[in-house]
């Protein structure tokens, strides 16, 4: 019975001195969601007419959008760093009420879960009928 004592009381020492070796290192799991951040961007578009049109790069290519209302706004993506961002915003050549327009351009972007940061604007800007003004953003944060 002492001897079983000893051999256990010998294997907790044992133990305990063999896991204590002074280092404190840490394990790190590498995520690879730190590697690549992930970016989305939102455009906003706004002119005082429902006759305009945009240009829009997307992650399909450049798309072509009909602006039916006074305002648009729409968030795209996912993107990766150095993509161009890009919008052309203009008044349809079949706009019969108007000869010019003041227009607003507002391209956001966000990284991951952060809030949509505003990248670049123009702002009123007088776009005659069957012209358009465009302004570009390239991912760079």
């Amino acid at each position: 019975m002492k001897k079983n004592i000893l051999i256990a009381l010998a294997f907790c020492i044992l133990t305990i001195i063999s896991c204590d070796n002074g280092t404190t290192d840490k394990i790190y799991v590498y995520s690879e969601s730190e590697s690549e951040n992930i970016y989305y961007v939102k455009y906003e578009l706004s002119s005082g007419n429902n006759n305009m049109f945009a240009n829009i790069a997307n992650e399909n290519g450049i798309i072509n959008i009909r602006i039916n209302s006074n305002s648009y706004s729409e968030i795209f993506g996912p993107f990766s760093k150095g993509f161009l961002t890009s919008v052309e915003f203009g008044v349809h050549d079949s706009a019969t009420t108007i000869n010019s327009l003041n227009t607003n351009i507002r391209i956001y972007v966000c990284r991951n879960n952060e809030p949509f940061a505003l990248k670049a604007f123009s702002l009123n800007n007088n776009v005659y009928k069957g012209s358009s003004i465009e302004i570009n953003y390239v991912i760079d944060f």
